[in-house]
Order: C-alpha cells, then structure tokens, then sequence
C-alpha cells in the first residue's frame, strides 16, 4: 500500500498462461485410431513382425493407467525453487507445461502450426511439427511411461509413441523414423525407430531419449521431423490436446509474449465464493470496480493535500475509505467519518490505515511507526519514537480488532495487543516489503515484497506469486487481499493487474475497463 510516487502504470494486454483461442476451445480432438486412421482400431492387439521391438505392437492398450497425484503446495515461498507446474487458463490463448526440449538438437526448426489446416481443412493440426534432421534422438519431455505406440509406418501418423507423464498429462511423438541409416528405403528397422530399452511400458525419465526423427506416415515426402503433440488431463479420461508451442518455447529459454520461463505459482483453485468483487484505488483519488462491487464516490478530481496511499472496505457493509498521505481521511456509501490526521503537524506521512472488525473505526499508520486510533479503534502501541531501520509502510488488525501488526520496509514486524508475532524479514536482505495481509483467523500473515513475492507466516501457505509467474518483465507488488477463507488472495501490481492465487477468483482488474486511468493503482479494497 506503500505510494509508489513516479511509476507510471501499465496498462498491459498480456497476463500470463492461457489455454485455448477464442471459439477453438469446442473443437475438441477425436480418439486416437480415428485421428490417425488406424486400420486396426477395434481388432485384438498384434505383434509387428519387426524383431527388434516385438515389445512395440502395431496397436497397443495402454500400460496402466498412471493418475495425477494432488501435488502438495510448495512449502517454501519465493526464496525457494518451487517445482514448477502448469498454470489454470486465464484471459489469452496458452497455456505453458514445463519440460525438456522433445528433440535432441538445439537447431531444430518449428512454427506456431496448432491447428493449421490439413487434408484441404478437413482436419485441423494438433500438435508442432519440429524439422531435424533423420535420426536425431528424440527426447522424453517429462518423466513418466511410455502407454502407446505403432510401429507401423503406413496411414497417417506412421510410427508413434505416447509419453504419459507423472501427473497425467500425455505427449505424442508421431512420424518416426522407418528408414535404415543413410537411406530412404521404409524398411523400418526396429532398432531405429525407438532408443534402446525403450518399449510399451518402459518408465523413462524427463530428457532420456526414447526414439528417432524420421519421415514415415504421410511425412514422407516431406523434410524429416516429429509431430508432437502435447494433451492434458480431462474428467472423462480422454485426454485433451492443448497447443504445445508455447511450452517448446518455455523449454528452450525463449520468450512468447510477456512469458519467458514456466510459472512456480500453483495453479488457483478459485475455491473461495464469499467475495464478489473488490476496487484499486489510484493515487490521484481515482477509484475502479470490478465484479459486483459498486462506485460510492472517490477524492478523484478534487485538490488534494496529499496522494491516496491506502484505503479499506467497511467489514459486512457496502462502503469504503480512502486515506492520503497528509492523514485526510474520504468516507463513502455506509463507510462513516470518525476522524483524520488531516491539518496535524505530522512527523511522518501517513502511509495505510485498516478498519476495526465492527467497521465502526479505523486506524492510520504513518511511515514513523506512529499509530492514529479513530471510532472504536483502540490504541494498542506503536512503533513511533523507535530508532527504526526501515520506514513503517503497512499495518493489518486482528480479527478481534484487540491488536494489530505494523509492517517496515526492511520486512520488519512489530505486534500489538493480542496480535502474536509469527516471524519477519527484518535483517534477512530480502528485497523491500510492501504490504501485509492477515489470515482472517489472525493466526498468520502474508508479507508482500516490492519485487510481487509473498512471504508467509504463521499457519499461512504460500499460493504463488506474480515473482515466480515467469513473466519476462519484472512486476512491482503494491497491496495483497486475503479471501474469506484465509487459503488464497489476490495480488494489485503496479500494472494494474490484479492475479489471483489459491482459492481466490478472477473478478476483473484494469483490462476490463475502458478508461485508462491518469494515476498509479495504491491499494486493493474488498467489495
């Protein structure tokens, strides 16, 4: 909540990882056999007649199913390398899955082809074709089984494998090799179409190779390469092929937009419906909604004394204030005035304030540490007269309102009343803290850095970050909200944009509105 003074905000298009194109997402891929027309679906398995991989059948069911187990959250925040996982769609068209590169030479040459057409429009392309050269080993791109696969290099597809991985996504790698070395003679030779130990059933580990590039199927007239197809999991077991371009991308160390490396950040559950909608706040006063949350009023336009720096919703009433540095508080809808700092000699400018759980008093912290009591706000202590190391930039109350913490740049914090201490930053050389949210039980809290890392305290998980989304453009973190059940919350950046992680939903930030605004987003609001 801390003013940010000269940054200007960004209004930026791209959030993140996304799923399927607008009006794409209903065409949904057919199974297998008939995909890829093959002339033994429905018939008992059979054995290819090429002795080097008997193990490989010309149709095969699969090995076993492999389910995705729950993924623990990560344990450590932002200071720990988290396992990386697939993000949940959110407003564009892609969606990254962290692997290996799936063809061994960094040459390899491939293009944005998801669903190009094919066979006059027919069909569309599902996968990536990636062009090297005949026998370059083709890679395991996760850690997982080896389900299916034909060793038949007739039809469409000609010799294929399918990699189920550890979570229950599926890779593809279709148009194997079926050539002899050196040559062009479709004899297929078992030995060259899969690495060795690789068959039906084989577990192999991420970037292990598992068979060759080559041109059979209806590759043959064109350059050798590997159709791969990327499919994640879906609830009728069928699963569901995704644009695999963009994770080639992400595996190569190469940026798609504002993406360049896999997001650490959980995937949000969305899990939490109390909340409807929330507002930003702007220093100059300006004030937006989103979802069902309504506009009461804003200093926006007026001649203020100083720049909004904080602002808080009235608990279980439709209202809010806003507080500027000079300690004038703005009440609107049921939010009622009970004083301000406004016109006192102040030591330092005020930077937040938070309201009592009754919503009928608030307090103000300033950068000094002092603390302003107003209505039914009690004075537990402050931090005022403290040789502080670090400026007080935000402050939170417990859920009894009989405490509250205070929060410093340098990660600092400081409890009062009945607020427990559950650990801080402070001396640790971790990058400036920006704002705190408490776990609506008041047994933990969230630190949120200037960098948009979460740190947490207490019986608080850690849920993701913007830090640790892989964006290619370093995101400043301004204020956090916790949601209702304390096991998610929403992050404002200096963009704008307002990400949720954990059981918070998607409610809307600054791309869905129409007016760019002329302020700096400060701080989050609930609705």
């Amino acid at each position: 909540m801390r003013l940010r003074a000269g940054r200007a905000i960004v209004v930026a298009a791209v959030a993140g990882l996304l799923a399927f194109p607008t009006g794409v997402a209903a065409q949904e891929p057919v199974p297998l056999p008939e995909l890829w027309s093959d002339p033994t679906a429905g018939q008992a398995p059979t054995t290819t007649t090429t002795p080097a991989i008997a193990a490989l059948p010309a149709t095969v069911e699969d090995a076993g199913t492999q389910p995705a187990p729950a993924a623990p959250p990560p344990a450590s925040p932002d200071t720990a390398t988290a396992a990386a996982v697939s993000r949940r769609p959110n407003v564009l068209t892609y969606l990254v899955r962290e692997m290996t590169f799936p063809v061994g030479d960094p040459a390899a040459k491939y293009s944005p082809d998801w669903h190009a057409p094919r066979d006059g429009g027919r069909r569309l392309h599902l996968g990536t074709d990636i062009f090297a050269p005949k026998l370059t080993p083709i890679l395991a791109a996760r850690s997982g089984v080896i389900v299916r696969g034909r060793s038949d290099s007739a039809g469409i597809s000609g010799n294929y494998v399918v990699l189920r991985d550890d979570e229950g996504w599926e890779y593809l790698y279709i148009h194997l090799n079926n050539d002899s070395p050196g040559s062009d003679d479709n004899l297929n030779p078992g030995q060259w179409i899969l690495a060795p130990g690789v068959a039906i059933g084989s577990r192999v580990e991420r970037g292990q190779p598992i068979g060759y590039v080559g041109d059979s199927g209806n590759a043959e007239n064109v350059p050798p390469h590997v159709h791969f197809e990327v499919r994640r999991p879906a609830p009728d077991g069928q699963p569901v092929a995704v644009n695999g371009f963009p994770s080639l991308r992400a595996s190569q160390g190469r940026p798609l937009g504002d993406q360049c490396e896999w997001s650490r950040s959980p995937a949000p559950d969305g899990s939490s419906t109390t909340e409807s909608g929330y507002r930003t706040a702007f220093d100059d006063g300006g004030l937006f909604t989103y979802g069902a949350s309504r506009f009461l009023g804003s200093p926006g336009g007026l001649p203020l004394e100083g720049p909004v720096v904080g602002g808080a919703a009235v608990p279980g009433a439709d209202g809010y204030w806003l507080v500027a540095s000079d300690g004038g508080v703005f009440s609107y809808g049921q939010a009622l005035f009970h004083g301000s700092a406004g016109g006192l000699d102040l030591v330092a400018p005020v930077v937040d304030m938070t309201p009592t759980p009754s919503g009928r008093g608030y307090w103000l912290v300033a950068a000094d540490g002092g603390v302003f009591s107003y209505g039914d706000a009690r004075f537990h202590g402050s931090a005022g007269g403290l040789a502080l190391v670090a400026p007080i930039v935000a402050m939170a109350a417990t859920p009894t309102g009989g405490g509250y913490w205070l929060v410093a740049a340098d990660g600092g914090v400081f409890s009062y009343g009945d607020a427990r201490f559950f650990g801080s930053l402070g001396a640790t050389g971790a990058e400036p803290v920006i704002d705190v949210a408490a776990a609506p039980n008041g047994r933990g809290y969230w630190l949120l850095t200037e960098a948009a890392g979460i740190h947490p305290f207490g019986s608080v998980a850690w849920h993701g970050s913007v830090q640790s989304s892989g964006l290619c453009e370093v995101r400043t973190g301004l204020s956090i909200m916790a949601t209702a059940d304390g096991a998610g919350y929403w992050i404002l950046s200096t963009d704008g944009q307002i990400r949720p992680y954990g059981s918070a939903r998607p409610l809307g930030d600054i791309r869905s509105v129409h007016t760019v605004p002329w302020g700096q987003p400060v701080t989050l609001l609930g609705g």
